[in-house]
């Protein structure tokens, strides 16, 4: 008798493991099955985010992309604008080290007075330039987030 318990429960408990288990996989599958949804969702908006795929949409769904899109071109000009002017600052504080590094050099070898002369001219149309780009970029800036 005491045999026959010992296996009913051994049973039992493996019954419920397996019960256990069966529920895990379902999960398992559940999840599985909600990430294959997700993939062709966003494999579905990459295409018509290039453009692929536009004809099943209804006028309103075209307009939701279209300004999502600009929101999306906004955000990268304005990065590129920010990359832009931190370059254009970088340079400048090259061309004033190199500068003032130059300047040195005239000192210790003793430059010409001609030659100083075209070097401050090469300076100042090198820092109109810079400044003129700077300004340029940031015109750039405005217009784009005015899109």
């Amino acid at each position: 008798m005491h045999k026959t318990m010992g296996k009913y429960q051994n049973f039992n408990a493996l019954t419920g493991e397996y019960t256990q288990l069966s529920e895990n996989v379902e999960t398992l599958r559940s999840e599985a099955e909600k990430l294959r949804k997700q993939i062709e969702d966003l494999e579905e908006t990459y295409k018509r985010m290039i453009g692929q795929g536009l004809d099943s949409l209804s006028f309103k769904k075209l307009q939701h992309l279209e300004k999502k899109m600009n929101l999306g071109a906004r955000k990268i000009r304005s990065k590129k604008d920010k990359l832009s002017l931190e370059h254009i600052r970088s340079l400048k504080a090259k061309h004033e080290t190199l500068t003032e590094e130059n300047t040195c050099l005239r000192k210790e070898f003793g430059g010409s007075h001609k030659v100083n002369n075209v070097s401050l001219y090469i300076t100042h149309e090198v820092n109109d330039t810079l400044e003129t780009d700077a300004i340029n970029q940031q015109d750039m800036f405005k217009t784009s987030l005015n899109l």
